[in-house]
């Protein structure tokens, strides 16, 4: 036959088929107009799938733009394209067909698809509701729905879908299965469809493979039973956008038409890195920085989310570096040292660095100094006075409100009560309180002048001779490179020189989020992390919430899908039940699963309690850890009921019965004992506390693998620094969050490459109602009014709203007013709580 005959042929059954179409068309003909896929609905990464199976929108894991356009090969379809707008959960789109059966005799008709659906990347759900619109008296196109589901493992998928005509009886019927024996570099799929009255015979299948022979290209191929052929070229141009063309072959090899597509938002994320635009993100850290929000009315940034947003930037090719705005951010010391070495990493990965600061203080200069390039406000200054830390002595105010102060104290350096019970610091407490000093003021010190590229001994002279730099001054000093505002600092950033001094230690980025170029194609749940908060006093109804704490423990242990727990304690203790309680699910939970704890800003004494337990403790050189001690005290009315008109009376049976009765406070509900403990009963108290303290130490040794005398040694209610921690045992690493949600992973034997999800808790609610409930602080002064908000976490008083609380006019802070909480409401009890330790670089408390 000769070649223009058999065009001809071809070209006539093709209108002969179509026009046979046109006349039958109820339902899709999912064979033909599935071709703007290639591959399948349950496989495929564009938001095109939704319009043959509504799960595919709730499987991807973004939503996203769709538009494509058809170029038929003969004159018969004409006009016909595609577009979709897509937010996963709802989704709509839009078809139009275009038809020329006859010359100049066109028709025109629109299919509209609205879908619904949701799930996890396990499985997907998906519903919708389809109807048409134009020359439907020339191609009957009738309402149908689709209900249809996505599942997927990380090596397989399967889609199913059925669709029912709902103006006569007819559905349809949809299957299909991927495969990916090597990850997400090469999909193998195959479906089958099965119309309403057709037998198993006349059942249509296809078979094909995607391939990404490289980051950026995608070629895709499918053959179909009818013969028919479909290949796919597809080119991703940024992380979220791609464009592609694919033709359809008969089974002669003839084209039948091409699709052109363009797609924004999908899950691509491969030629990014051929850009040569370089962006610098801008994190502005104003106010302060926390561990957990508030579902609602909380705007305040947290750390780990702070910590994953610096690993993406280093995984973003785009990215030239980062821009940081430290301007009134509120940042103690520990989360400060925790994001200097996560920008470390940063450099580490070629990104460049640029910091502004106006008044920064020493932490915050530690802080800045790990960029490629400071800028100081031309009006700032540089506070580098040193560090400080000291307390309120509470012995004469207590004696003028009339307060009665027993202090319970047999262990040396356990000496958290000295605040009621002295007017100076015991020798022990200023032993330990200088270590302190010392080894954090050595991290801070070499840390600046490391990264400054001068030696400690210059620094340690500017601390000394001058303390507070000027603008100029810090400048001539090499303590920043430019004098100018954000907006100077941010024109720059692009600009910015190297520097060339190394850093001490970086954080490893990359490693907990997978392959960024892979991450979004990954198919299947990705294996959790728990990451479980313990901040604040040991308690089981506030603080670290002892109950809901372990509940939240025993959930994580229990679930399949976490692969390991990471407990962030920030806490300086208190109750022993709630600690003892959290330790024990702790225990637990690592006969199970690898359980890890990360030690924040002080994890001490009750803190330490509920760390123990823990394959493996990861502290920062700021942490204040340890404090293996317990004690106790008694606060009573000696004659401060007399002073506010307040008396006590009542009966009792039993001589021990009234122990813990007296006046009782109006507003703010609170109690104060009546009376001073006979001697018999303090020599019970004691002997409780001994007792604690042996169990205390006992646990310790079995949990940290030491010897008793080693742990009591190191013990006796002593502080020590995450540094001094490492050296003598109680430490495992040294590191943030960061670090231990890496060896989280390593020790689940997470592949390296297998991207990592998160699952935090317990959550602190919907709204912090705190600042409403009345304190007991500040009506002992009688000053109901000065009650203070409730301490969140590790955050400072300069962040916290309300009057100042005072005792017996002398200011109090969040963190004193709390410790003096938890010895009024032990009512006796023995405690495993530290004092409040609070380190001052010169401008700032933290």
């Amino acid at each position: 036959m000769p070649r223009s005959a058999s065009g001809s042929a071809l070209a006539l059954g093709v209108v002969f088929g179509v026009a046979t179409t046109l006349q039958a068309q109820r339902l899709p003909d999912y064979p033909h107009e599935s071709n703007l896929l290639v591959d399948t609905p349950g496989t495929t990464s564009s938001i095109a799938g939704g319009l043959f199976n509504p799960a595919a929108w709730a499987a991807q894991t973004t939503g996203g733009l769709f538009f494509s356009w058809e170029d038929a090969a003969t004159s018969l379809d004409r006009n016909t394209w595609t577009a979709i707008v897509s937010a996963r959960r709802f989704s709509f789109g839009v078809r139009q067909f275009g038809f020329e059966p006859v010359a100049k005799d066109r028709f025109r008709v629109r299919d509209y698809t609205i879908g619904v659906g949701g799930g996890r990347r396990a499985h997907a759900w998906g519903l919708s509701y389809s109807w048409a619109a134009g020359d439907i008296d020339r191609m009957p196109r009738h309402e149908r729905l689709a209900l249809g589901d996505v599942y997927r493992w990380r090596w397989a998928s399967l889609g199913t879908v059925t669709t029912w005509d709902l103006e006569r009886r007819d559905n349809l019927g949809e299957m299909d299965l991927g495969l990916r024996p090597f990850g997400p570099r090469l999909t193998l799929f195959a479906d089958a469809v099965l119309e309403h009255g057709d037998s198993f015979e006349d059942i249509r299948t296809g078979y094909g493979l995607e391939v990404h022979p490289t980051p950026g290209l995608a070629i895709a191929a499918k053959m179909r039973s009818t013969g028919e052929v479909s290949l796919r070229l597809g080119l991703a141009f940024d992380r979220n956008s791609w464009i592609g063309m694919h033709a359809q072959l008969s089974d002669g090899g003839d084209r039948l038409s091409s699709t052109y597509t363009v797609e924004a938002g999908a899950p691509h994320a491969f030629l990014s890195g051929l850009t040569r635009q370089r962006r610098y993100p801008e994190l502005d850290l104003r106010g302060p920085l926390v561990y957990q929000r508030y579902k609602l009315f909380d705007r305040r940034a947290t750390l780990l989310a702070l910590l994953r947003r610096l690993d993406a930037i280093g995984d973003d090719p785009a990215a030239g570096g980062v821009l940081l705005n430290l301007s009134d951010a509120g940042i103690g010391a520990e989360m400060a040292w925790e994001l200097r070495q996560q920008l470390a990493g940063l450099r580490a990965r070629g990104k460049k660095v640029i910091v502004y600061v106006d008044t920064p203080s020493l932490f915050q200069l530690m802080l800045a100094s790990v960029a490629d390039q400071v800028w100081l406000d031309p009006e700032g200054t540089v506070d580098i006075r040193g560090l400080a830390a000291g307390r309120t002595y509470m012995r004469h105010a207590l004696e003028k409100a009339g307060i009665g102060v027993d202090e319970w104290r047999f262990f040396t350096y356990k000496s958290a009560f000295e605040s009621y019970s002295r007017d100076s610091a015991s020798e022990p407490d200023r032993e330990q309180r200088q270590a302190l000093i010392d080894d954090f003021y050595q991290v801070v010190a070499a840390s600046i002048a490391s990264a400054r590229g001068m030696p400690q001994s210059q620094f340690d002279a500017l601390t000394n001779s001058k303390g507070i730099l000027m603008a100029e001054e810090a400048r001539a000093a090499g303590l920043v490179d430019s004098l100018g505002g954000f907006e100077a600092a941010r024109k720059a950033a692009a600009r910015a020189a190297r520097r060339v001094t190394p850093d001490a230690s970086a954080e490893v980025l990359g490693d907990l989020q997978g392959d960024p170029m892979w991450r979004d194609q990954e198919w299947g749940e990705f294996p959790q992390i728990a990451v479980l908060y313990a901040i604040g006093p040991c308690a089981m109804d506030e603080g670290i919430r002892g109950r809901e704490l372990s509940k939240a423990i025993h959930a994580a242990a229990a679930d399949r899908h976490v692969k390991a727990i990471v407990l962030r304690a920030d806490s300086p203790g208190g109750a022993i039940l709630p600690s003892d309680l959290v330790a024990r699910e702790m225990q637990a939970a690592k006969r199970k699963k690898p359980v890890l704890v990360s030690q924040g800003r002080v994890a001490a004494s009750g803190g330490y309690w509920i760390s123990m337990n823990a394959d493996t403790i990861v502290a920062s050189p700021l942490t204040i850890t340890g404090s293996i001690g317990v004690i106790g005290g008694w606060l009573w009315n000696k004659t401060f009921g007399d002073k506010i008109g307040f008396d006590y009376d009542g009966v009792k049976r039993g001589e021990h019965a009234d122990l813990e009765l007296g006046i009782t406070l109006p507003l703010v509900g609170e109690m104060i004992p009546d009376r001073a403990l006979t001697a018999e009963e303090r020599d019970r108290i004691e002997q409780s506390i001994r007792i604690e303290y042996r169990d205390f130490v006992a646990k310790v040794a079995a949990a940290r693998r030491l010897p008793e005398s080693t742990v009591d040694g190191i013990g006796q209610g002593r502080v020590w620094s995450g540094t001094r921690g490492h050296e003598n045992g109680l430490v495992d690493e040294i590191g943030g969050l960061w670090t231990t949600l890496r060896l989280a992973k390593q020790a689940a034997k997470i592949p390296a490459g297998r991207p990592v999800q998160f699952m935090t808790g317990p959550s602190p609610g919907l709204v912090d109602l705190s600042g409403w409930r009345p304190r007991l602080i500040g009506a002992l002064a009688g000053d109901t009014a000065g009650a203070p908000h409730a301490i969140r976490s590790e955050e400072s008083d300069a962040v916290r709203g309300g009057s100042t609380p005072t005792l017996g006019g002398v200011p109090l802070s969040v963190a004193e007013c709390d410790f003096l909480r938890q010895i009024l409401h032990a009512n006796g009890q023995p405690l495993v709580l530290v004092d409040p330790i609070e380190v001052q670089d010169g401008a700032h408390d933290r």
